[in-house]
C-alpha cells in the first residue's frame, strides 16, 4: 500500500502541531504534579531519612525555583510516553514503521525506566547520602541544599535510567544487523572497561560506593543486551531457515 505524499507545507504544519500538542501536554503534566506538589516533594525526600536535617533554601526565590524544577521534570517524564507516540506517528508513514512497534518501544522503555528509578531511589540515593553525611571534618556541619540535594536525585537517576536502557539499544543494534552476539561477546571485556571509564566520568559523585553501585547494573543489563542480541539472532536464523526450506 503506498503512503500518500504530503507537500512541505503540510509536513511542516503537521510538525508543528506534534510540537504543539507535546508542549501542551508537558503543561498540563506540570500543572497536574504541581496540584499534587506536597504529596510529590513529600515522596522525593524520603530518601533523605527520618533524622536528617531540614534542607535548606539560600535565597528568597529558591523555593519557588525548587517547586518549578520538581513540576516540569515530573511533568516531562509523566507525558513523556505520549511525546514519544506523538512523533513516532509523525515519522511513520516516511518509515513505514507499525504504531505497535512504538507502542512496544514505549512500554519496554518505561518499564525499564522504572526499574532503574527504583534502584536509584530505594538503593542508591539512601546509601550515598549516608556515606556523605558520615564524612565528617573538623570545624564544620554537614547541611544539603534543597536544589543540591535535587540535583543530586535527579541526576543520579537519570544516570541510571540511561544505563538500563543499554539491552534495548543493543537490541536494537542487532536488529538493524550493526553488531551480532558473537562480536559482543568477544569484545566484552573492552564493553566493560569503556564503560566503567565513562560511569566513573558521569557520576554525580566521585566516590568508590556511587561508582560500584551503578557499575554494577550497567554490566548486568550489557549480559542481558547480549542475551537479546543472541535471542533475535536465534529467531532470524530459524525463519531463515524455515523459508528456506519451504521453498525447496
Amino acid at each position: 500500500m503506498t503512503v500518500p505524499t504530503q507537500t512541505i507545507r503540510e509536513h511542516t504544519l503537521a510538525l508543528l502541531k506534534t510540537i504543539a500538542a507535546s508542549f501542551g501536554l508537558v503543561i498540563l503534566c506540570s500543572v497536574l504534579v504541581h496540584s499534587q506538589r506536597h504529596t510529590v516533594i513529600e515522596f522525593l525526600l524520603q530518601p533523605l531519612g527520618v533524622d536528617a536535617p531540614a534542607l535548606q533554601f539560600l535565597s528568597p526565590l529558591d523555593p519557588l525555583f525548587f517547586i518549578l524544577k520538581v513540576d516540569f521534570t515530573l511533568g516531562f517524564l509523566l507525558s513523556f510516553p505520549i511525546i514519544f507516540l506523538l512523533f513516532w506517528r509523525f515519522i511513520a508513514p516516511a518509515t513505514h514503521a507499525k504504531l505497535i512497534l512504538g507502542i512496544a518501544m514505549v512500554l519496554a522503555t518505561s518499564v525499564l525506566a522504572l526499574l532503574a528509578a527504583a534502584y536509584s531511589y530505594l538503593l542508591v540515593v539512601p546509601i550515598v547520602l549516608e556515606y556523605m553525611s558520615s564524612i565528617v571534618i573538623a570545624g564544620t556541619v554537614t547541611a544539603f541544599t534543597a536544589h543540591g540535594y535535587l540535583d543530586f536525585l535527579l541526576t543520579t537517576t537519570f544516570l541510571l535510567v540511561a544505563v538500563f536502557q543499554i539491552p534495548l539499544t543493543l537490541i536494537g543494534a542487532g536488529s538493524l544487523g550493526l553488531v551480532t552476539a558473537d562480536q559482543l561477546t568477544s569484545r566484552r571485556k573492552y564493553i566493560y572497561t569503556g564503560t566503567l571509564i565513562a560511569t566513573a566520568f558521569i557520576t554525580p559523585t566521585t566516590d568508590v560506593i556511587t561508582l560500584a553501585l551503578i557499575a554494577a547494573p550497567t554490566v548486568v543489563v550489557i549480559e542481558i543486551g547480549i542475551i537479546g542480541v543472541w535471542l533475535l539472532q536465534r529467531k532470524s536464523q530459524r525463519a531463515a531457515k524455515s523459508e528456506t526450506t519451504s521453498c525447496s
